[in-house]
């Protein structure tokens, strides 16, 4: 699959486009790197749409890293991310403040 990419332990960088026919596909990728209580990044600044699937990833990713223990941190979402997460609510819970000027 290859839309979740590693750049140093426990940073990722997510890219390319999420939706609802490789999410689960993209939760493995996930899963499979994610160290239980780890601190995580995730840069969202390589997602190429975002939409309603990308908020199920990344409320699923928040949820995984808390459960295990760890602290989340998502890094660099777009303008239009923050929109949509703010229709469903998501924005304060996901913690998707813009980039600081």
């Amino acid at each position: 699959m290859g839309l979740v990419t590693e750049i140093r332990s426990n940073h990722f960088l997510l890219s390319g486009r999420v939706n609802l026919a490789n999410l689960m596909e993209v939760r493995q990728e996930i899963d499979d790197r994610l160290s239980l209580g780890a601190d995580v990044t995730v840069d969202l600044s390589a997602l190429e749409a975002e939409g309603f699937a990308v908020l199920a990833l990344l409320v699923y990713i928040k949820r995984a890293v808390l459960q295990s223990g760890g602290s989340l941190r998502f890094e660099n979402p777009s303008t239009r991310l923050r929109k949509i997460a703010s229709v469903g609510g998501l924005v304060d819970i996901l913690s998707l403040e813009p980039p600081p000027l």
